[in-house]
């Protein structure tokens, strides 16, 4: 949870969630807007997101998961620069 990185190329995330009722949507957030969510009636669920946007010089990326019964969550976040 939560970690300050740097890298070359695309920002990759694997997401796993483990939510304790069955899910609705989860969302990976970069920058405090949305730019990825899936839906999932599961209470499990899990995918890895690329994001294609590799002109960012510097970014942070969370996850928030959103329940059926109406309940919330969130990663922390991970910071991201980009070498070159």
């Amino acid at each position: 949870m939560g970690d300050i990185g740097s890298l070359r190329g695309p920002v990759s995330l694997r997401v796993y969630v483990s939510g304790t009722a069955p899910l609705d949507r989860v969302a990976v957030i970069r920058d405090n807007r949305i730019i990825y969510a899936t839906q999932s009636a599961q209470p499990e669920t899990t995918f890895t997101f690329s994001d294609p946007d590799t002109t960012l010089r510097e970014a942070y990326y969370y996850v928030r998961v959103e329940q059926q019964d109406g309940q919330l969550g969130w990663s922390s976040p991970i910071w991201i620069s980009r070498r070159q």
